[in-house]
């Protein structure tokens, strides 16, 4: 299980092979051993011993921000066994074969991206247009190739331009009361901001958790720069899963899951944050297709990153 502290001044101690957890609401003890990661949404303290007790067990603590989006996380991690791999890793980015890597994440989120459109707008009956602008920004971007910064750019350009694009038409189509006028990524105001980049959130956690556990260093990034990006490789990888966040934050809204009530100072307040994660966990609990098999998004994420470092590895 993971567990999601989001009830302001939380107490975590350890208690033998277990956490003791008491807040104003109610005090409860969870086994180690059933935990996955812990991830902090709001003040609260965590005692030495309880730190010991997660890394003695390999649970990763995150620590997010108030729109869900990873600050810092703290694992255990054997760096004699993952310094091979990193150096690799950093030497395989900087080539061409590892532009085109990232390109093609890329290239499958705004394909993710053109599939959910014309689903939705073909369902409304309405105006194609927007499918075959989509697609050709694909085609360019799929004709990119080289190394060097310059590429970096245009390909960040690209899937700028294609972003807009796909926001301006799902705002048209969800109801007046979720419209937003652009795509926020900080301090939000719009509510399908907020929320997608709550789910964004989600998704960063899990995900950097797997990037960790394989012992990929998440700060040396292909298309993302270091630098301008806490976690460039993270933000890199996860593009081709993109789609699990903007699919759900539309159904979200659509379905009317949340109220308007929900956000009151820009800020979700804890009942949508409890029905949006809930909603999205299952999601991701759903099988996908990873080489023509069925497995769990967190499994199919695990194979994925498991064959890129192979691949990285043998190179």
């Amino acid at each position: 299980m993971e567990l999601y502290i989001s009830t302001l001044g939380t107490n975590i101690s350890r208690d033998k092979e277990s956490f003791y957890i008491v807040n104003d609401e109610q005090k409860y003890i969870l086994s180690a051993n059933k935990i996955e990661s812990i991830t902090f949404e709001t003040d609260s303290r965590i005692s030495i011993g309880a730190l010991k007790l997660a890394l003695e067990k390999n649970i990763p603590i995150t620590i997010n921000d108030k729109d869900g989006k990873v600050l810092g996380q703290l694992y255990n991690i054997n760096d004699s066994k993952s310094g091979k791999l990193r150096k690799a890793q950093y030497n395989y980015f900087q080539k061409e074969c590892g532009i085109e890597l990232g390109k093609n994440w890329i290239v499958e989120k705004m394909s993710k991206q053109k599939e959910h459109l014309e689903i939705l707008l073909k369902r409304r009956q309405r105006d194609l247009k927007p499918i075959f602008i989509l697609n050709s920004y694909i085609k360019r971007l799929k004709d990119l190739h080289g190394e060097g910064e310059i590429i970096k750019d245009d390909i960040r350009g690209l899937e700028g331009i294609a972003s807009k694009v796909y926001y301006s038409e799902i705002s048209k189509i969800l109801n007046d009361k979720w419209k937003f006028k652009v795509r926020e990524h900080k301090k939000a105001t719009a509510p399908y901001n907020i929320v997608l980049n709550y789910l964004y959130g989600i998704l960063y956690k899990k995900i950097n958790s797997i990037i960790l556990a394989n012992g990929f260093d998440p700060t040396i990034g292909i298309i993302h720069v270091e630098g301008n990006e806490k976690l460039p490789f993270l933000y890199d990888f996860i593009e081709k899963y993109r789609y699990l966040a903007f699919r759900s934050v539309f159904e979200i809204l659509n379905k009317n899951m949340i109220s308007e009530e929900d956000f009151e100072n820009n800020i979700l307040s804890f009942d949508g944050r409890k029905v949006i994660s809930s909603y999205f966990n299952e999601k991701l609990k759903e099988n996908i297709n990873y080489k023509n098999k069925k497995y769990t998004v967190e499994k199919a994420i695990e194979l994925d990153l498991r064959d890129i470092k192979k691949m990285i590895l043998d190179e």
